[in-house]
């Protein structure tokens, strides 16, 4: 009743619980500049298509596809059970995003191995289907907003699915 609620810096010796409330909204922003980033190294590598080599942003693109696939399986394994995981908006395009990612790596690579271009062309083909959930993907961020945020959740229980 007498406390005083104002933003703080996060300090463990007073463990105040007000202070930790901003932590989504900053772990929003840095996922937002995640799937830019990615987003960026996607068109470098799409638009500077080398055929009998792999550049720096692809191989920085291979990272980034890791990483993420990475990502998603321990978010997976700390959620315990598939529907708790599932119950985020936009597990469907992350999964997606993993999938098409993998497969454009291993066409790719079996491209310059073999050293067959259809197969090369084929890897460039399923790259070019990660914008589908790339994109949108990044306005995430709008569920931040107030606006979008209700609007999001208001078309969410309206349909009657989950969100």
């Amino acid at each position: 009743v007498n406390s005083i609620k104002k933003p703080r810096k996060y300090n463990r010796k007073q463990a105040d619980p007000f202070s930790r409330l901003r932590v989504p909204q900053y772990l929003k922003i840095f996922e937002t500049l995640f799937f830019a980033i990615f987003l960026i190294l996607y068109y470098a590598v799409l638009v500077r298509r080398e055929e009998k080599r792999v550049t720096i942003p692809e191989t920085l693109l291979y990272l980034w596809i890791a990483s993420f696939a990475y990502d998603e399986f321990a978010d997976w394994i700390d959620a315990g059970q598939t529907s708790f995981y599932a119950s985020d908006f936009w597990w469907m395009w992350d999964i997606s995003i993993v999938v098409v990612g993998m497969a454009f790596c291993i066409l790719r690579i079996l491209g310059l191995v073999n050293g067959k271009d259809d197969t090369t062309e084929l890897a460039y083909d399923v790259l070019g289907l990660e914008a589908l959930f790339l994109v949108p993907r990044i306005f995430s961020l709008l569920s931040l907003n107030p606006y979008f945020g209700t609007l999001v959740s208001r078309s969410c229980t309206e349909t009657n699915s989950r969100c």
